[in-house]
């Protein structure tokens, strides 16, 4: 499970990189951080892993949720400071 949360992180990563507009970066969130994301799936999931497996399983999707929100924010920032600096030019 935690080598399909390191595969998620970089497929999300890869894709948020992608994002070049505020559109994209939406699409991007229901896709990566929704409610039927794969990460979400891995929480659903945790009930039904071994109480060895749960804390670490659990902290590493945590962890990666939190790190996926903290970079799309800043790639928000980085899309709408484009967009303000090509309405001004």
């Amino acid at each position: 499970m935690l080598d399909q949360l390191d595969e998620m992180e970089r497929s999300a990563l890869a894709g948020l990189a992608e994002a070049r507009d505020e559109a994209a970066l939406e699409a991007w969130r229901v896709r990566d951080l929704g409610r039927s994301s794969d990460l979400m799936k891995v929480f659903a999931e945790l009930a039904g892993l071994s109480k060895a497996e749960r804390p670490a399983v659990g902290q590493a999707a945590n962890r990666l949720r939190t790190s996926l929100e903290a970079a799309m924010a800043e790639r928000l920032r980085e899309v709408r400071q484009r967009s303000l600096e090509r309405s001004l030019a």
